[in-house]
């Protein structure tokens, strides 16, 4: 079917710096594939902050999938997402 999926990553910047990069994109866990054009950037992010990158996208599947949120601080192991703040839902258009 095709779905549209939406995906909330809540992260936590380190008081010790900033302006670090994340990237984020949707995961097909089942095809083992990234889902294409689903990649989102946030950068710059200031020390001590809080905030969010939203992911939201129209993907199809031929069969049941395990879609999943990847992500990385592609500038240094400062700040994190915080897994417990972070959701993922969807909605069958079709």
């Amino acid at each position: 079917g095709t779905y549209l999926v939406t995906g909330i990553v809540q992260i936590q910047e380190s008081g010790a710096g900033g302006n670090d990069q994340y990237f984020f994109r949707f995961y097909d866990a089942t095809a083992a594939a990234a889902i294409a054009d689903s990649e989102r950037y946030l950068s710059p992010f200031p020390a001590s902050k809080y905030g969010q990158a939203v992911l939201s996208n129209v993907i199809t599947v031929a069969s049941g999938s395990t879609i999943q949120i990847h992500g990385y601080n592609s500038t240094a192991a400062r700040g994190t997402a915080i897994s417990t703040a972070t959701s993922i839902s969807y909605v069958r258009l079709y």
